[in-house]
């Protein structure tokens, strides 16, 4: 209902000040405009992007230049485009890790064991995926599963996965 009430105030604003603006000198509506463009970059957000992400930036970097010398509905393709290819990328190439049961604590919970030398039940092994789980990482996982034991034994990892 707020929204409502908030609605009509702002339309009743619009009908009574909208014909003082002609009074205004053109000077002042582009400072007000300059000042509105200025409050509408997010300096924080920027820094922080810059600062953690280099992906990122390079694609805040490549459509800020988009922006500036072709039309804005390219620029605005090329962002997404490049953000799509970078989430693409990141997500194809989930980390996988061996997991077992902490010992010797009064909560179990998985321990990763690469981090953490804990002996592991020889009829089970726990492999934890992080990331999104689609079809061409399933098929990924099958091929790796289909190699002989005796090509894995006492490694970590299966050599097709060395590259993640």
């Amino acid at each position: 209902m707020a929204a409502v009430y908030s609605a009509a105030a702002l339309a009743l604003i619009l009908l009574l000040v909208a014909p003082l603006t002609a009074y205004l000198p053109i000077a002042a509506m582009a400072g007000i405009l300059l000042l509105v463009a200025y409050n509408l970059v997010d300096f924080h957000h920027i820094s922080t992007i810059i600062k953690t992400s280099k992906p990122e930036a390079g694609i805040m970097l490549a459509t800020l230049l988009s922006t500036l010398f072709v039309e804005l509905e390219f620029a605005i393709y090329v962002g997404v485009i490049l953000s799509l290819l970078i989430y693409l990328s990141r997500t194809s190439h989930p980390s996988f890790y061996y997991t077992c049961t902490g010992s010797g604590e009064s909560k179990r919970h998985f321990v990763n064991l690469q981090k953490k030398a804990l002996p592991e039940c020889p009829q089970l092994k726990i492999l934890r995926i992080d990331g999104s789980f689609f079809l061409e990482l399933s098929i990924t996982l099958l091929k790796c599963w289909m190699i002989p034991q005796s090509k894995i034994r006492n490694r970590p990892y299966p050599d097709c996965w060395r590259w993640y």
